[in-house]
């Protein structure tokens, strides 16, 4: 009987009573294949798209080792294991540069990265046999070392994912891969050399006693907090929105704008305190603009500078119905370029002897005043009337324009004078 290779190792099976005077010979040579297939062994690749790694019959054969790196080659290829019978395991190491298919015909393969090693096996059934990854789904259930500086963890076919590890500092995820978590919208993403990315769907949380920004910090949203937002060197913004009642600064608050500056109270109130003492408001109602002292019998003062001199220019005395005390002259505009329709006032004599002038006491402060009645003015002198826009339709009356009657009137009299002086 013949002898035969068995599938596995290709190894010299002796028939009964082969090998006489040289059964020790093959004995001795199936141990150092076996030998050899538990061992070492590097082997070139094709320079081509197709190869095959063969295992001879009863031979040394560096593709029988258990250990098997693959040198040379240059592109992509694909290689065949024969006998594609032979069931058996490979420590496969692709030291070429490009990626290497390993295949027993139409069954299923098995592709090893440039740089990248794999456990392999065959299961021996053929052509239509299957190439396993043996640690794919490897299940590690105590620690997982890589025990080496500048180790690098791969993941993919291609290995198109790594972590480096760079002694001392940490684990760098190669590129701009992203480290994403759910799913693809929620990621940590080196987007440049420059730039890091935190991305989710709906929102990101920092738990901190102290979350510390060094740097800018630009926001193209909405920014919300619940708690107490503390900007020791000062908040530069374009736009700024309080939903709240109080905004507090412990020393100078400086609003500076280009453009207008808008107090819009909605037809309330603008409050002026002092201290937290309500002083005064101002109010914009119907047109209205309104200023108002709170605190009873406290003057309203206008003051300004005069060549580098403080001047109270006005006092409005609210302990006395609001009288007016100026600090200089009290002038109107009475310039003939601004005037039309001039004419003299006729009769103005007749007209001034028709005013009354009476003393009074002013109800709202009972001091004792003089002037004249508004109503009575009005009998005479129509256009001196003005009517307010309050409840009771209050009447005022402009005194100073009554000189112009005075001048007419004593214009009048003096004539007479002259007129009964020349008789």
């Amino acid at each position: 009987m013949a002898s035969t290779y068995v599938n596995n190792l290709r190894l010299n099976e002796l028939a009964t009573g082969d090998g006489s005077g040289t059964w020790g010979t093959t004995t001795n040579l199936n141990l150092e294949l076996i030998g050899q297939a538990l061992g070492w062994g590097t082997r070139a690749v094709a320079n081509a798209s197709t190869d095959n790694i063969t295992i001879a019959d009863g031979a040394s054969d560096a593709d029988r080792s258990m250990a098997l790196k693959l040198t040379g080659g240059g592109q992509a290829c694909t290689i065949t294991i024969l006998p594609n019978t032979s069931s058996k395991v490979w420590f496969m190491f692709n030291s070429t540069s490009a990626t290497l298919t390993f295949t027993c015909g139409s069954g299923a393969n098995i592709a090893i990265p440039a740089g990248g090693t794999k456990v392999i096996a065959t299961d021996g059934l053929g052509s239509g046999g299957v190439v396993y990854d043996v640690l794919a789904g490897l299940n590690v259930t105590g620690n997982f070392t890589l025990n080496a500086d500048s180790a690098v963890l791969g993941f993919g076919a291609d290995i198109d994912t790594t972590l480096t590890h760079t002694d001392g500092t940490g684990l760098t995820l190669n590129s701009t891969n992203k480290l994403c978590f759910n799913d693809a919208s929620q990621f940590i993403q080196g987007a440049s050399a420059t730039v890091l990315d935190i991305a989710a769907t709906d929102e990101i949380e920092l738990t901190a006693t102290l979350i510390d920004v060094v740097g800018n910090f630009t926001n193209s949203g909405t920014i919300i907090s619940t708690g107490v937002v503390t900007a020791n060197a000062g908040v530069v913004v374009d736009e700024m929105t309080l939903d709240a009642d109080t905004l507090t600064a412990t020393d100078d608050f400086i609003i500076d704008a280009v453009g207008d500056i808008t107090l819009d109270a909605a037809g309330d109130d603008i409050l002026l305190k002092s201290a937290g003492t309500h002083e005064g408001n101002i109010n914009l109602a119907s047109s209205n603009l309104t200023f108002k002292s709170i605190v009873s019998d406290k003057d309203m003062i206008f003051q300004g500078n005069d060549g580098g001199s403080a001047i109270t220019a006005l006092t409005l005395d609210m302990s006395a119905a609001g009288a007016a005390t100026f600090n200089n002259d009290v002038t109107a505009f009475s310039d003939e370029r601004l005037k039309s329709n001039i004419t003299k006032i006729p009769n103005a004599l007749s007209k001034v002897t028709k005013m009354r002038g009476v003393h009074y006491v002013r109800d709202a402060t009972g001091k004792d005043s003089t002037g004249v009645i508004a109503q009575e003015m009005q009998k005479v002198a129509p256009e001196l009337v003005l009517t307010a826009e309050d409840e009771m339709g209050t009447l005022s009356v402009n005194y100073g324009n009554i000189t112009g009657y005075l001048i007419e009137a004593i214009k009048e009299l003096s004539a007479r004078v002259k007129e009964l002086e020349a008789k």
